[in-house]
């Protein structure tokens, strides 16, 4: 059921900003899915980690509910040089490694 939610959210993610091509692995350390996505014509990746925690205790219409209610893709196009990563607690922004 995992994999099923995160290839939903990269087709999501994808969807809401224009065909991205996104790629996808599991972060250890922040106990997290990540997903680096590269918009076309734009030089810059964008990376979005989301929490195991999220991914695990919601069905995927409600991660992508709350997806459009906190506004992640505007965020996402936003944040060239910092990541955004989604939690219980809504969307914040991390230092990329």
């Amino acid at each position: 059921m995992y994999e099923k939610k995160c290839d939903a959210i990269g087709k999501y993610l994808s969807a809401k900003l224009g065909d991205a091509a996104i790629a996808r692995h599991h972060d250890e350390g922040r106990l997290a899915q990540t997903f680096k996505v590269r918009m076309k014509h734009e030089p810059v990746s964008r990376l979005l980690k989301v929490s195991d925690e999220l991914i695990d205790d919601n069905d995927i219409s409600v991660i992508l509910s709350r997806f459009d209610q906190w506004g992640l893709a505007d965020r996402l196009r936003n944040e060239e040089q910092r990541g955004v990563i989604a939690t219980h607690n809504g969307l914040a922004r991390f230092d990329r490694d």
